[in-house]
């Protein structure tokens, strides 16, 4: 018997110093691959420094290697390993204590280069907790003046600039071509017309710099609020030149300047030369669908005699990558190589507009993760907070229209910068389901409240496949079917409740789908066209809830009629229901063509221009409410549903008509 027991004793001693022979040569494998990954950082093949960036970014011992590479005097390595370090911050789970870590070693260092590179690890890092600002508002007093330039940059850009830093910009301006000069024009940028001390200063420097400098002083100016008319020559030349990256600056120019470029570009559409005809092009793919005379000469431009001017004006080709541009336009999504797979095209105008809203709406969450339809205005300064709340009992459908926005762009609660937010407001939504599956029955919230809820929580199981999401959806979608049984629904409850379960269904729930025949015969009743927001209600449950054809009859000339009146976002239009204007948005992108296209205007020129600009303060990114339904709800609810209506071209795909796969193909008679 002893004897066994040795044998077995001397058996399991082997597997434990084998288990930990095989540990150990798994460790030393890595670092092997940490140091083989950080030699290939160094390289000058792109390809090879992209591999070694992701491989970084998934090794969890790789934080303080690459907090060292940030102050290599090489500026090439240094870009490189603040790219791999954020990609690093987001694949780990702990990113917000690593990025803690690092700041504490960064601030502590002697080390110059480290100091300064500070700001830009924060600024790339997107969302900045409250504790790091403090952070980033003492290097302001810093006596390195480039690390004072970054700082006031990065807190412009996060909406948290002061005077002090703007006038460091703005005394940042000279030398001319310096890092601290870039990071002035960037950090001016942000400001916005606040920065009107900086104009004359600009305008000198307007005919002292040249080629991308230029170009780039030129965008400053234009942001601080300058005449667009005296930088037109500047853009014009770039177009015409045969350099790719100044190109690649000034294409952007077309939305940034405004109209006052059109008449030029337009003009240089109809040169000889074909590469620059091409450039023109691309230029005025950012106006084709916000004036009629751009949108014309753009379609003449794809029956063009040369190839390359073609590709061009049909979007078959895109102008070269601008890394800068497109940094400004997708933030720290664009830094660890995201987007969550919407492209960089003409829909970019929009998505910039609507990151705003959605930034707005996470400054103003709540701890418990709600958004308060009255109480917003406890987050922002005393003495300047945002006005327009509302019920205090709509907290419920407040916080699921919110969240819609940011699962709409594909944030759920897992890595990505504001996961915190998507997951303690689902935590929120979850606490306020009863028994009987009812989301906000004890708060005192409505049936819409409920079904935007639904579709919030249906959304959310849908992207993640998170198992704790299934319970309260399926309780939640099971109360849903029960209202809508009841014939005293009201609209909003039943087109939000078809969408609701649409969504439902797409996340794998079964349930009875004879649900949506009745709300289909109540959606075809006579009665519901004089009313505008029945009417608007009513397309959306025939169009997502029976699959009905919206470019055909009947339901054609009842798309037509939804369109009036003309939507606007006016504080004294009777007529305007912010409802009724996203129902509209849903069904005119089904119904696509001529409906579609007379509705543009309101995408991509009401909302921008009664948005909030950067400059105003507590209010910036935020939409006055109107009507109604946003004095009742306020102006975060404005805010969401003005956003959602930017998101529409991603959240859902048009109206396709479905092939009859079920009858079978006859033989060919011979």
């Amino acid at each position: 018997m002893a004897q066994l027991v040795g044998v077995c004793c001397s058996g399991v001693m082997i597997r434990v110093r084998v288990a930990v022979l095989l540990a150990a040569m798994a460790g030393l494998a890595r670092g092997r691959d940490l140091e083989d990954a950080l030699r290939r950082l160094r390289s000058t093949d792109l390809d090879v420094q992209n591999r070694a960036i992701k491989e970084l970014g998934q090794n969890p011992k790789a934080t303080m290697a690459l907090i060292e590479l940030l102050g290599q005097p090489n500026e090439r390595v240094a870009r490189a390993a603040h790219r791999a370090f954020v990609r690093h911050l987001w694949d780990q789970e702990d990113r917000l204590a690593l990025l803690l870590v690092a700041i504490d070693r960064l601030m502590r260092s002697d080390d110059l280069l480290l100091r300064r590179r500070l700001p830009r690890v924060l600024w790339a890092f997107g969302t900045v907790p409250r504790s790091l600002r403090k952070t980033l508002a003492s290097l302001l007093n810093d006596e390195d003046r480039l690390v004072r330039t970054e700082a006031a940059a990065t807190l412009w850009s996060i909406h948290a600039g002061s005077s002090r830093a703007t006038r460091i910009l703005e005394s940042g301006l000279e030398p001319v071509g310096t890092v601290a000069f870039e990071a002035a024009l960037r950090g001016l940028r942000a400001v916005g017309s606040a920065a009107a001390g900086a104009r004359v200063t600009l305008r000198k420097l307007l005919s002292k710099t040249k080629g991308r400098m230029r170009i780039s002083v030129a965008r400053t100016f234009v942001a601080v609020g300058g005449d667009p008319q005296a930088v037109v020559p500047i853009y014009i030349a770039a177009l015409r030149s045969p350099n790719r990256k100044r190109v690649a600056r000034a294409v952007p120019a077309a939305r940034e300047t405004g109209i006052a470029l059109l008449g030029p570009v337009l003009a240089l559409s109809r040169v000889g030369n074909a590469r620059v005809r091409r450039n023109a092009a691309w230029a005025l793919a950012d106006y084709g669908i916000r004036t009629p005379s751009a949108g014309r000469r753009l379609k003449a431009l794809t029956l063009d005699t040369n190839s390359i001017v073609t590709r061009a004006a049909a979007g078959r080709t895109k102008p070269p990558v601008d890394d800068a541009i497109l940094r400004k336009q997708y933030g720290s999504a664009w830094a660890f190589g995201g987007g969550f797979g919407i492209s960089a095209d003409a829909r970019a105008y929009m998505r910039s507009v609507s990151a705003d809203g959605r930034a707005w709406l996470a400054r103003h969450q709540e701890q418990d993760g709600r958004w308060s339809a009255a109480g917003f205005g406890r987050h922002d300064p005393e003495g300047d907070r945002c006005f327009g709340g509302g019920r205090a009992t709509a907290d419920v459908r407040v916080t699921a229209m919110a969240l819609l926005t940011f699962l709409g762009v594909g944030y759920t609660d897992r890595k990505n910068p504001h996961a915190s937010t998507v997951r303690r407001a689902l935590r929120f939504l979850i606490a306020q389901q009863v028994e009987n599956g009812r989301i906000g029955a004890r708060s005192g919230a409505t049936p819409v409240g409920h079904a935007v809820a639904t579709l919030a929580l249906s959304e959310a199981f849908w992207l993640t496949g998170n198992r704790r999401y299934r319970k309260p959806m399926t309780l939640a979608a099971a109360a849903l079917i029960r209202e809508l049984k009841r014939p005293d629904a009201n609209a909003r409850v039943r087109s939000y409740g078809v969408l609701a379960l649409q969504s439902c269904r797409f996340a794998t729930l079964k349930f009875d789908g004879r649900v949506f025949e009745s709300v289909g015969e109540w959606a075809r009743a006579p009665a519901h066209r004089k009313e505008r927001v029945a009417a608007a209600a009513s397309l959306v449950c025939r169009v997502f809830g029976n699959l009905e054809d919206p470019r055909k009859a009947p339901l054609r000339d009842l798309v037509r009629g939804i369109r009036s009146p003309a939507p606007s976002w006016q504080l004294d239009a009777e007529h305007v229901d912010l409802d009724r204007l996203y129902f509209a948005t849903l069904v005119l992108h089904q119904a696509q063509g001529k409906v579609w296209e007379a509705w543009h205007p309101f995408l991509w020129s009401t909302l921008p221009e009664v948005q909030h600009p950067k400059e105003s303060g507590p209010l910036a990114g935020s939409w006055d409410p109107v009507g109604a339904v946003g004095a009742e709800l306020g102006r975060v609810y404005s805010t969401a549903v003005a956003t959602l209506c930017l998101q529409v071209f991603y959240r859902v795909d048009p109206f396709r008509e479905k092939k009859d796969r079920s009858k079978k193909k006859e033989p060919a008679k011979r």
